[in-house]
Order: C-alpha cells, then sequence, then structure tokens
C-alpha cells in the first residue's frame, strides 16, 4: 500500500475509531456486558485473524495475505471452555522499518491494546525472521507503556507449526513447553487450540479474579433478574424437577459475589439432592 494512501486510511481510522469504543465500552460495554476483552496482536501475516477465526467459529473472517490487511482493532465474539462469554480483538499487524511519518498514526491504532484485559502474541514459527519479528512487537508494546500486568499475564501463541521442518518441530516443543506462558499451535490442522484455550481462560479468571460459581435461588426471587442483567452467565439456567427454583453457573469476582450476598442473601453453592425436589 502506497505510504500516502494509507496515512489517509490510517487518519480515518482514528476518526472512528473513538466512536467504534465507546459503542463497545459505553453504556453496554464491558461492565454492562461482562465480556473481558482479548486482543490478538502479532507481526503482520502471522495468522492473527485465522486464528480469532479458530477461537470463535465464526466462519465469515477471510485472512488476506497483505501488508497491513487490518487496519483497525475488530472485535469478535467468543466463548472460554467454561462458556464465559468474550471478545477477540483482531488488531493491525505490526512491521518493522515503518515510514517515519506513519509511526504516529500506527502506534495510535494500537490504543485498543490498552484496554483490553489479556493479550495474545500470536508468531509465525515457520518464518525465517520469527525471532526478530517477535522483537519487534516486543519493542512496539515497550514503547505504548502497557500495564505490567498486561505484559507480563501475556499468551504467546507460536503458529504455523505444521509449517515447520521436522528437524525444527523437536527443538520448538521442548523450547515451548519450558515457557508457561507458550503454546505451539496450527490454525490449519487445530494442533494446540484446545491448550490455548485453556491457558487463555486461566490467565482471564486470574487478572479479573474471577471464579464460576453456582448459584440455586428461588425462580420467584428478584436476584433471577438481576442475574440477567448483571452476571456473566456460563449456560442457560436449570429448573429444578419441582419447578420452584433455577440453577446458575455463572462467572462472578469476589467484589460481585459480596455486592450479590449484600443484597440477596446466602446461596447454596453445591445443592443437595433434596433440593432438587
Amino acid at each position: 500500500m502506497h505510504e500516502h494512501r494509507l496515512q489517509k486510511k490510517l487518519s480515518s481510522v482514528l476518526a472512528d475509531r473513538q466512536a467504534k469504543r465507546d459503542e463497545r465500552l459505553n453504556p453496554r460495554g464491558f461492565q454492562q456486558s461482562k465480556k473481558p476483552t482479548i486482543a490478538v496482536i502479532g507481526y503482520t501475516n502471522a495468522g492473527k485473524t485465522s486464528l480469532i477465526r479458530c477461537l470463535t467459529g465464526d466462519e465469515r473472517l477471510r485472512p488476506e495475505d497483505r501488508l497491513f490487511a487490518t487496519l483497525d482493532t475488530t472485535v469478535y465474539s467468543g466463548k472460554l471452555p467454561s462458556q464465559m462469554p468474550v471478545y477477540f480483538a483482531d488488531t493491525i499487524g505490526f512491521i518493522s522499518d515503518l515510514p517515519h511519518s506513519l509511526i504516529a498514526s500506527f502506534t495510535a491504532t494500537l490504543d485498543d491494546v490498552r484496554h483490553a484485559h489479556l493479550l495474545v502474541h500470536i508468531r509465525d514459527i515457520s518464518h525465517p525472521n520469527t525471532v526478530a519479528q517477535r522483537d519487534q512487537v516486543l519493542e512496539t508494546l515497550d514503547g505504548l507503556r502497557l500495564p505490567s500486568a498486561l505484559i507480563d499475564n501475556m499468551v504467546e501463541a507460536r503458529n504455523k507449526f505444521d509449517r515447520i521442518s521436522d528437524e525444527r518441530r523437536a527443538e520448538v516443543e521442548e523450547d515451548t513447553l519450558a515457557d508457561p506462558n507458550a503454546v505451539v499451535t496450527s490454525c490449519t490442522t487445530g494442533r494446540g487450540l484446545p491448550e490455548l484455550c485453556s491457558l487463555i481462560e486461566q490467565r482471564i479468571f486470574k487478572l479479573i479474579g474471577c471464579e464460576v460459581r453456582k448459584f440455586k435461588l428461588p425462580i420467584d426471587s428478584a436476584a433471577v433478574g438481576y442475574f440477567y442483567r448483571e452476571v456473566a452467565l456460563l449456560s442457560d439456567p436449570e429448573p429444578s424437577p419441582c419447578g420452584r427454583f433455577l440453577f446458575f453457573t455463572a462467572a462472578m469476582d469476589n467484589v460481585q459475589f459480596e455486592k450479590f450476598q449484600t443484597r440477596f442473601g446466602a446461596y447454596r453453592k453445591q445443592p443437595s439432592t433434596s433440593d432438587r425436589k
């Protein structure tokens, strides 16, 4: 893409980005929808869009093998293994040797990364310059001055494992096993995607202080409406055989739980057999 055209496009993106963020975050954004945001970052053509398509099951996503195929942060809905709803944010691809006139605009398009709850850094492990690409991404992130929790808990997806030689596979697997933040993946074969999802969920739950909790509520309780409005439900509630209660499974942090208890009282985490009658 010609530098002038790219600058024009980046300027348009920046003008539109804040409006999109406001629409997503207020008044029906994360605090209302209870959806944590996972920003997928990486060097250009590392496989960000393909990974999000695999994680969300959204077949409409079509990766493009060209520079800056994604010029703005695009958000897609998905679910973690626990069924917690989340957003996956597809960000602009990183690149080295960016023209000086574009650096400020490029960096500004990454401002949405600051608002993520977790970063997933996807790498093309088959690329001959994969280490240099990794270093470029980390250098750019350092310039954004992100919260330390975002950097320290960043997950690395070592992607395109299916494209590397047999000789390199053992080395990559050994290095990855020694790194608790990394997972070997292939969006083509599905290799490592369940493990990546599990690691993402572990980090999200840790970072937002969340637990999976079970509740038994009288069907006519005001707490039922509260749950639908304010709580991240992981599945549809199950009615008791007698029809007098609903059993909810929800993701809730300690602050939310204490707020619920203060307003509605105690609950039974593990209902007995007699409770279901």
